[in-house]
This record gives C-alpha cells, sequence and structure tokens, in this order.
C-alpha cells in the first residue's frame, strides 16, 4: 500500500459514492451522489491537499479537511483495505493538516464501527446524535408567503447572530457561515416581531443540478415557541425547496436530544433514514 496525493477528482468520486453508500462505511459529510460528490471535491479542495491510499491502481483509501478559520470538517478516513484500521492510522499520519491547531468535525454513521473507534483512540469527543429525516411529498403547506434576511439591516442580522449560536453553540454552521454561504439556492427564511428582531429562522439548502435540498436549521426564540412558528417556517421551506427549485426529495438533520422536533417533522411527512453520531477533536 503506498500513500500518495489525489490526482483525479472523478476517480475519487467514484470511490466515495461507492463506498460511502454502505453505513458500515458512511461518513454523513460526503453524501452519496457520484456527481454531486465530484462537484463538491472540485469547488472546496484541492488534489494536493486529500490523501488517498493505494494499492495498485485501486485506492483503498482517503482522507481530506473541508476547512475554514481554524474549523474543520473531515472527509473520512473512508477505508476499504483489508486492515482499515492501519489505514486510517496511516492516513492520519501521514496528512499535514493533523498538524494544524484546529477543531476537527467527524460525522459518522452509528454503524460505522470501524472510523468511530478510529475517533475515540484520537481522543475525540461526542458532541450529539443525530437522526436524518426525509420527506418525499410535499402536503399541506398553510401560508407559503414568506420572508427572508436583510443583509443590509444591522438589528436583524445581528439578531439573527444571537439566536442562532445561542440554539446550536457547537455547531457545524455557525451564524456567520450560515450568512456567507446565502445563494439563489441557500436561503435563510424569517420571522420577526415588531421591533424587527429575528425570532424564528430556517435555513435551507438546495440544488437544482442535482434534485436535491435540505433543511440545514429551524430555529424558535424560546419567548415564541408553541406558536405555529416553528412549523410555518418548515412549511414554507418546503414549498420553496419543492415547488419553486422542483427538488422531489428533502432532508434534515437533528440532534435525538430534540424529540420536540423529530416530532414536528414527521407531521408534515419526513420518515427517520439515517442516524450518525458527531465527534469533535481540538
Amino acid at each position: 500500500m503506498e500513500l500518495i496525493k489525489a490526482t483525479s477528482y472523478s476517480n475519487l468520486a467514484a470511490f466515495l459514492a461507492k463506498v460511502n453508500s454502505n453505513p458500515a462505511k458512511k461518513c454523513g459529510y460526503i453524501g452519496e451522489d457520484l456527481n454531486q460528490i465530484e462537484e463538491v471535491l472540485v469547488e472546496d479542495f484541492k488534489l494536493d491537499e486529500i490523501i488517498i491510499a493505494v494499492e495498485g491502481d485501486q485506492i483503498v483509501g482517503m482522507v481530506a479537511f473541508d476547512y475554514e478559520d481554524e474549523e474543520a470538517e473531515v472527509w473520512g478516513p473512508v477505508v476499504t483495505s483489508e486492515n482499515p484500521n492501519q489505514t486510517a492510522n496511516k492516513l492520519w499520519s501521514h496528512h499535514p493538516f493533523t498538524k494544524q491547531n484546529w477543531n476537527l468535525h467527524f460525522f459518522y454513521h452509528v454503524n460505522n464501527v470501524e472510523m468511530r473507534t478510529f475517533a475515540e483512540n484520537l481522543n475525540a469527543s461526542i458532541l450529539g446524535y443525530h437522526t436524518v429525516l426525509q420527506c418525499n411529498q410535499l402536503g399541506s403547506t398553510g401560508k407559503t408567503n414568506y420572508e427572508e434576511i436583510d443583509l443590509n439591516n444591522k438589528k436583524m442580522i445581528g439578531s439573527f447572530k444571537t439566536l442562532h449560536d445561542t440554539l446550536f453553540p457547537d455547531t457545524y454552521y455557525p451564524a456567520k457561515t450560515i450568512l456567507e454561504r446565502l445563494t439563489d439556492e441557500h436561503r435563510l427564511l424569517i420571522r420577526t416581531n415588531d421591533v424587527n428582531d429575528v425570532i424564528g429562522y430556517a435555513y435551507l439548502e438546495g440544488s437544482k443540478q442535482f434534485k436535491e435540498g435540505s433543511v440545514e436549521f429551524i430555529g424558535v426564540d424560546s419567548d415564541y415557541r408553541k406558536q405555529g412558528v416553528g412549523k410555518q417556517l418548515l412549511q414554507q421551506s418546503m414549498t420553496l425547496l419543492m415547488q419553486e427549485m422542483e427538488i422531489p426529495s428533502l432532508y434534515l438533520t437533528v440532534n435525538d436530544e430534540n424529540i420536540g422536533a423529530i416530532r414536528l417533522y414527521e407531521s408534515v411527512g419526513f420518515r427517520q433514514v439515517n442516524n450518525f453520531v458527531h465527534y469533535e477533536l481540538g
């Protein structure tokens, strides 16, 4: 086995799409669609920053880091060799980014025992268990008109940042990152009170090209809960994604401890499809 820098996005994407369809190997950051994986690799990763393990002309392992501001999501290690723990450790030791003083995040399927053990051997801490839910059909949506964040409104921006970072203090997307990611396909829906403070929001991401969409976050200020704000934001997000963007399937990820949120999502047509565990090292 040899460790080298990646040389082909397409070959790496093919390897990842095949392996990541298996829950026992699945890394939650990567996905399963071949074309989408390749697009993300091309846009977000440099080939010479991806380390792969090869046997002959076959890829048998890889690790990469999607990094920004001393935070990184670890892609992998994804390993198919006969000794996965040994290969994962070699990939890790070989990659220069593991020497950085970064906060590293791992997101593995609960059945990926090999890499969960790997993360735990690095002394990574479990931040939480998460359920992924899927919806394939748009039901009754109620009120469908929606308000979006005004990036020129400092009061609105400030109240959103405070609310999101209070509700999700250890999240993979802090408020600053969400605001930087906004595009025609990455949208932030909000509800405000009479003084223009954000009291609820939904951040969603869609891809018309790959016909995939997800509601990444829904948050409601504690003073405004049990008033239907969260359900309305969810329904508006579903309408925007499934009708405006014509996306047939939506995904949500929610902390397992948030039983109320899971019940809310199931009440509008979502069903549970995957379970992951989030580790942090740093």
